[in-house]
């Protein structure tokens, strides 16, 4: 089985496993394509056409969605990677201040505030 598929895909995916959805993300014989990652997170996709948000800044141009988010490494796995400690939030046209500049990150980054994202513009931030 491992030949077929690496391993479980993580939580947040979980609605993809099995053979028969494959396919959906990977093209037959690639890796997964970015436009296949766009075709679900169209939230982002529309980000990325309106040249706004993290996914159109400098620090991301040039890289594939499989550089910074991973799967198949288990329910619990976390797909997003990078340095939370060095993250730059001013590119995410969101610039972080006062007391949402002391906030945990995961206080805000929730899957409830996050899985029914609408791309609207509000006093100048992006949600």
């Amino acid at each position: 089985m491992a030949q077929l598929s690496p391993g479980d895909l993580s939580d947040a995916h979980a609605e993809f496993e099995g053979l028969a959805n494959c396919t959906k993300c990977h093209s037959i014989g690639n890796k997964v394509t970015d436009q296949k990652c766009l075709d679900c997170h169209k939230e982002i996709d529309e980000l990325i056409s309106q040249k706004r948000g993290y996914h159109s800044s400098t620090e991301v141009s040039g890289k594939t969605c499989i550089d910074c988010h991973s799967e198949h490494h288990g329910k619990k796995f976390n797909a997003v990677k990078f340095d939370e400690e060095k993250f730059n939030h001013d590119l995410t046209s969101y610039t972080l201040e006062a007391a949402h500049g002391k906030i945990d990150c995961r206080k805000c980054h929730v899957p409830e505030n996050i899985s029914n994202l609408e791309i609207r513009k509000r006093d100048d931030t992006f949600l």
